[in-house]
C-alpha cells in the first residue's frame, strides 16, 4: 500500500467512524481499581445436547462470586434454525425461545457486570432468516450493551 492510499484509507475510517451510527465504542473505567480480572464467555450453545451447562454454571457463579465484569462474545444459545448447516434443529434440547429465555434468566443476576455481548454466528442464523437479531434483544432486555450490528 502506498502512502497515499494509506491516508486515504486512515481518512475514510475517520469519516465512517465519525458518523452516528458508528460510534458504538465502549470506555471501561476501571482507574479505581489496582488489579482488574475479567472474564470472556463464548460458544456457550444453550439448548444443544453437547453443552456443558455444569461448566457455565460454575464459571456464572465464579464470576458472580468474585464480582468479575464479563463480555459475552457470542452463541450464547443453540439457536439452530431447519436452514441451518448439518443436524442442527434434531440436536436441540430446547426450542430457540426457551433457550433465549433460559439464558436471559442466567445472566439476570450477572446484568451489571455484562460489559458487552456481541453476535455469534448461530445468533445470526435467525437475523439472516428474520431480520430478528435475538443477542441485540437479549443485551436490550438485560439492560446492558450490544457491541454488533443489525
Amino acid at each position: 500500500m502506498t502512502l497515499k492510499e494509506n491516508v486515504e484509507q486512515k481518512l475514510n475510517w475517520e469519516t465512517l467512524l465519525n458518523q452516528e451510527e458508528a460510534k458504538k465504542s465502549f470506555i471501561w473505567d476501571f482507574r479505581e481499581r489496582d488489579f482488574l480480572e475479567t472474564f470472556w464467555i463464548s460458544d456457550v450453545h444453550i439448548g444443544h445436547r453437547c453443552c456443558d451447562t455444569d461448566l457455565f454454571l460454575k464459571n456464572l457463579k465464579f464470576i458472580k462470586d468474585n464480582e468479575i465484569v464479563f463480555a459475552d462474545l457470542g452463541d450464547l444459545v443453540e439457536n439452530a434454525t431447519r436452514n441451518s448447516i448439518g443436524a442442527g434443529i434434531y440436536e436441540q434440547e430446547q426450542i430457540a425461545d426457551a433457550q433465549i429465555e433460559m439464558a436471559l434468566k442466567l445472566y439476570e443476576p450477572l446484568k451489571d457486570l455484562i460489559q458487552v455481548m456481541l453476535i455469534g454466528n448461530h445468533d445470526l442464523r435467525t437475523f439472516k432468516e428474520s431480520g430478528v437479531n435475538i443477542t441485540k434483544q437479549m443485551a436490550k432486555r438485560l439492560g446492558t450493551k450490544y457491541g454488533g450490528y443489525g
